[in-house]
């Protein structure tokens, strides 16, 4: 019986452990982006790459076509000077963390005349409020070094870019680009 209690019950617990995902506006750009592979613990830079690269699809002119090949895609061959090069020369180290690729977008803004705005926070303050507003978020911390299982705690200090959020009742996650070959969208 379709309308019986247990089977009502049953459709009800499906749905409600069921995740609703929201993304901000133009997504893809961030999940199915072509970018400069990460080096040698540059993953801010990689996120920094795949930020400008989204607001370049979006608002346009943001990434000089020095580092953009034929298709408008970002250079990523190991002889082309990119962009992820061109940040890391302002960055002067593989190595960092949200103020540092904070200044390094400031500096390429200001080089490039990219009228633009850039912000960290110490704690994970304002986050899903970023992505609320539509907004790509940079988020370092500890990740797991497997983005496919799930753990209380990472156990690699990473840099993801963060475009949308999964919800399931009243917890609400992140969904990320890793920054990595296959795993452009983690919850």
């Amino acid at each position: 019986n379709p309308n019986s209690a247990t089977n009502i019950n049953s459709i009800q617990a499906h749905f409600s452990t069921r995740a609703t995902n929201e993304y901000i506006p133009n997504y893809t750009y961030i999940e199915d982006a072509v970018y400069p592979a990460k080096v040698s613990g540059t993953c801010g830079y990689t996120a920094a790459c795949l930020i400008l690269n989204y607001w370049h699809n979006v608002e346009g002119d943001v990434i000089d076509s020095e580092f953009l090949d034929s298709d408008g895609d970002l250079l990523i061959g190991e002889d082309d000077y990119t962009l992820q090069d061109k940040l890391l020369s302002y960055g002067g180290s593989n190595s960092s963390w949200g103020l540092t690729i904070r200044d390094v977008l400031i500096d390429y803004c200001t080089e490039y005349g990219i009228a633009a705005t850039s912000t960290y926070y110490v704690t994970n303050f304002d986050i899903f409020a970023e992505i609320g507003r539509d907004r790509p978020v940079i988020v370092f911390g500890y990740f797991p070094d497997t983005p496919t299982q799930v753990q209380s705690r990472g156990s690699v200090f990473h840099a993801v870019t963060a475009y949308g959020t999964s919800t399931t009742g009243i917890i609400s996650k992140l969904i990320v680009h890793y920054g990595w070959s296959g795993y452009s969208h983690v919850t």
